[in-house]
C-alpha cells in the first residue's frame, strides 16, 4: 500500500508547486519586450578583406559574420551600440601575442538617405599559439532621429575598409557558383558471425 501512496503524493506535491507559482504571479507582472532597435546588415562584397600586421607586415585575413545593434534602455538615449563579430585568420602563430588593427566603416542610412558614415578601427589580439580567432568589438553609434522618429526608421550598413582589388576580388567570388564537394565513401558492412 505504501508503494501505491508515493506516486500519487508526488504528482498532487508538484501539481500544488505549479498552481502556487501560477497564483503568485500577480496581474501587473508583464513579460519583457525587448525595444525595437535599428536594424544592422553587412555589406555582402565588403564583408571579406586582407590586411598586413603592423609589426611583421605578414597578411592576415578578416570576414564579417555576424552584425546586432542593442539601443538603451531609454527611449530618450540617442545611442546605440554595434556589437561586430569577425574572423581574423592569419598564416602561422607567432612567438608573442600581437595586436592587429583592422579598419571598417558603418553607414547610418534612412531609406535611400545617407546621414552620416563613421570611419572605425578594431584592435584584436592574437595569442601567440592562436591562428584563428571570432572576436566581437563594439562601437557606439549616435542615431540623430528627429521628433517622432523612431530607431527602426534607420539601418545601419556595416563593411570593411578595403582595396579597389580586392572589392573586384570580391565581386567575382559572388558571381561565380559555389564550389561542393562530393565525398564518395563506401558504406561499412557489418561483418555477421
Amino acid at each position: 500500500m505504501l508503494k501505491n501512496f508515493r506516486p500519487s503524493f508526488l504528482t498532487s506535491l508538484m501539481s500544488l508547486s505549479v498552481l502556487f507559482l501560477a497564483s503568485s504571479c500577480s496581474d501587473k507582472d508583464t513579460p519583457y519586450i525587448p525595444l525595437i532597435c535599428t536594424p544592422g546588415m553587412i555589406v555582402g562584397e565588403l564583408s571579406e578583406g586582407t590586411f598586413k600586421a603592423p609589426s611583421t607586415n605578414a597578411p592576415f585575413s578578416v570576414a564579417l559574420s555576424n552584425v546586432v545593434v542593442k539601443c538603451a534602455e531609454e527611449a530618450s538615449q540617442e545611442e546605440v551600440t554595434l556589437y561586430v563579430r569577425m574572423l581574423v585568420k592569419r598564416a602561422a602563430p607567432s612567438l608573442e601575442n600581437e595586436i592587429y588593427k583592422i579598419p571598417y566603416f558603418v553607414i547610418l542610412s534612412k531609406g535611400n538617405t545617407l546621414i552620416l558614415k563613421e570611419k572605425l578601427e578594431a584592435e584584436v589580439t592574437f595569442e601567440k599559439s592562436q591562428k584563428r580567432i571570432r572576436p566581437t568589438i563594439s562601437s557606439k553609434i549616435k542615431v540623430p532621429a528627429q521628433k517622432g522618429e523612431n530607431f527602426d526608421d534607420y539601418t545601419l550598413y556595416v563593411g570593411l575598409q578595403i582595396t579597389e582589388g580586392q572589392l573586384d576580388q570580391n565581386y567575382q567570388k559572388r558571381k561565380r557558383p559555389p564550389e561542393i564537394k562530393i565525398i564518395k565513401r563506401p558504406l561499412s558492412v557489418k561483418k555477421t558471425n
